[in-house]
């Protein structure tokens, strides 16, 4: 069969992210004897999108498209942005020029598959790990077996016959073919693969031209395992990837990386597990094989959690190349951390802090502020631990208000207090923040502490880098991801901050900031 897969995320802001997910579903899908074919829409201009995929479309002729869906939303309560529209806008434009089956994956389906399917208009929904799933839907469609059950794939059930390869039509499909509008979490991790050094290898150079990506500041993303063994409240991990680690050998992961490694000796390779240092063996272990390796790329992540760390692997990390790192605690709150479910606690927080200063590793510390309990003392926690325990070139990146994810507990929670109305559709960025919060008031208080303590960003900040003047300094300076880490980029950020803050309200009609 001829497969063409598309990637529809074009967020830029503050960096392009590398398709890697749909690079890593093409090799399986080659690797099962299919001709395929990829389509990058990151770079392409808005205007010429639908052009792009019209002359796709004629040169490949696909009997399946696959479109890749990235996010839901930017996660930005001051300034909330949907993609599902852009999406949306992509799968038309492909039925424009094509009748055979349209299928959706990537992590804003796993998220929620069956409203996902009505939003795009799709056939299918990938629900499940796509190497797997996205090839034992293609076999089923290949042996005319359409009524066959695929685990982690969802059918939109319209009644109808399903489109038959080639020659199908723009309506729905048996519901046979998966498991209607809802997949279980055994449904879906059926097909998650246990040993990932077993799937595909990935030449992700192959699939993807990195060269835009690495020129606008973009890392490469490595995922060297799969699974979350923590219950935030607020978090879809475990849904997409489950409860278990699945690990892949560091040595794999380094023979995969090295025709890039060659290729590219400065791009900047960033681990992208939900937690980088759980469990702290696999981390240890990766970090001492990138050590005595023979490439010299630098390294970052931004999943460090505090639950387990130590002055060893952080110093272990220095020596590998990592440049810079993100720990995501969420709050310094030992009431909040309590509440988010984060597995850790304040003194953990003030440790993990206390060891990364020691280890002279920089750090981007994540909060998220406006969660169920979050009061103006538990915030006034947080930001003093950001003045008491961030080291000069630290930074704190603030997220207001929780995005609610769709079968997440604290969606449950919500819903059993009230908040959400029955049948609340959470595909639309819907964001909660405490009653015992003003929200015009905690912006304030967050913009006065970023003016005092010039450590603090907030979600829209991150577009100041997104200036072609900001990118083009940058590539002067040549520096290299993570940006933030630079102190002189961090002055210059914060000197052009309140100009830059001053033209968008300007631009909104709101008179100067």
């Amino acid at each position: 069969m001829r497969v063409l897969l598309i990637n529809t995320n074009r967020e830029t802001a503050p960096d392009p992210v590398v398709p890697a997910g749909m690079a890593a579903v093409a090799s399986a899908v080659e690797a099962a004897g299919h001709e395929v074919g990829v389509l990058d829409l990151c770079f392409t201009p808005r205007r010429q999108i639908g052009r792009t995929i019209s002359r796709t479309l004629r040169g490949h002729r696909p009997d399946v498209v696959g479109l890749s869906i990235r996010n839901l939303d930017n996660c930005d309560a001051l300034n909330p942005r949907s993609y599902l529209p852009e999406a949306a806008a992509v799968a038309e434009r492909v039925r424009e020029g094509f009748a055979g089956p349209l299928v959706i994956g990537g992590p804003a389906v796993g998220v929620a598959p069956g409203g996902m399917l009505e939003e795009v208009g799709a056939d299918f929904a990938v629900a499940g790990e796509g190497e797997r799933s996205f090839v034992g839907l293609l076999a089923a469609l290949e042996e005319g077996q359409q009524g066959q059950r695929v685990p982690g794939v969802l059918a939109r059930g319209s009644g109808g016959p399903p489109p038959e390869v080639g020659h199908g039509h723009p309506g729905g499909c048996s519901p046979e073919v998966g498991h209607g509008h809802s997949v279980s979490s055994a449904a879906a991790g059926a097909l998650r693969p246990a040993d990932l050094d077993a799937l595909a290898p990935v030449s992700l150079q192959r699939w993807i031209d990195l060269d835009p990506y690495l020129r606008r500041g973009a890392t490469v993303p490595v995922q060297t395992k799969r699974g979350c063994a923590f219950r935030c409240t607020y978090c879809t991990y475990r849904q997409l990837e489950g409860s278990r680690y699945r690990s892949r050998s560091p040595e794999g992961v380094m023979a995969e990386l090295a025709p890039v490694a060659r290729r590219w000796p400065r791009a900047v390779f960033e681990v992208v597990d939900a937690t980088f240092n759980h469990p702290l063996e696999h981390a240890l272990r990766l970090c001492e094989t990138i050590a005595s390796s023979e490439a010299s790329n630098p390294w970052t992540t931004l999943s460090v959690n505090p639950s387990e760390t130590s002055l060893e692997l952080f110093r272990l990390m220095r020596r590998a190349g990592f440049t810079g790192v993100g720990c995501t605690p969420e709050s310094a709150s030992e009431q909040m951390l309590d509440r988010l479910e984060k597995g850790f606690g304040r003194q953990q927080l003030v440790g993990c802090a206390r060891q990364l200063t020691e280890a002279g590793m920089p750090t981007l510390y994540m909060f998220l502020l406006g969660g169920p309990g979050e009061t103006e003392e538990t915030v006034e926690e947080t930001l003093a631990f950001i003045t008491d325990h961030l080291g000069p070139r630290d930074l704190a990146f603030v997220t207001v208000g929780m995005r609610v994810y769709p079968g997440t507990p604290v969606a449950s929670r919500l819903a059993e207090q009230g908040w959400l109305e029955p049948g609340a559709d959470l595909l639309a960025p819907r964001f909660y923040c405490s009653p015992h919060l003003d929200l015009a008031s905690l912006e304030k208080r967050l913009r006065r502490a970023q003016r005092e303590q010039r450590k603090l960003l907030l979600v829209n900040d991150t577009l100041i880098l997104d200036l072609a003047p900001v990118r083009w300094l940058l590539r002067a300076l040549g520096s290299r991801p993570p940006h933030w880490r630079h102190p002189l980029l961090q002055r210059l950020f914060f000197r052009i901050h309140p100009f830059f803050r001053a033209r968008q309200a300007r631009l909104a009609g709101a008179g100067p900031a």
